[in-house]
């Protein structure tokens, strides 16, 4: 009983990471130039339309639209904030609490939107970055912002 005491806040401590992964942001493909998202680390729990455990979003209208409407949903959603954007790419930061820091990335391209959700802890994630993407997601198709 006494080591679970010490184990839990370790766990709670180390899951916490704030420094950023170093698969982020937005990668060109020089022959095809399309953007792309850099893959997910096989350690962390990670889920991204790229690698079919996500799906993107597919949507009519301007980019530029998209974007201000992704925006728009994640600046009224609770422990997220936007950290980095640019004219085809946000990268936002999901506090889920105990299960720490999560990276949501999204990029822009001419009929969809792709999306990643990757944790900066290696365990007791339960899925919440998933979670937060399915919600964003859920409040894009219904118009929600």
């Amino acid at each position: 009983m006494r080591k679970l005491l010490i184990l839990i806040p370790a766990l709670v401590l180390l899951s916490c990471k704030s420094e950023d992964p170093a698969n982020l942001g937005p990668i060109l493909n020089e022959e095809t130039q399309l953007v792309s998202l850099a893959p997910c680390l096989q350690e962390k729990e990670c889920f991204s339309s790229f690698e079919g455990s996500a799906d993107s979003l597919q949507y009519n209208g301007t980019k530029e639209s998209m974007l201000e409407a992704i925006k728009k949903i994640i600046k009224n959603e609770d422990r997220v904030d936007i950290k980095d954007e640019s004219a085809n790419y946000i990268h936002a930061i999901y506090d889920s609490g105990l299960s720490g820091l999560q990276d949501l990335e999204f990029v822009f391209t001419d009929s969809k939107i792709e999306v990643k959700a990757q944790a900066r802890a290696t365990y007791l994630t339960f899925g919440k970055g998933k979670k937060m993407l399915e919600r964003i997601a859920f409040r894009f198709h219904q118009r929600d912002y």
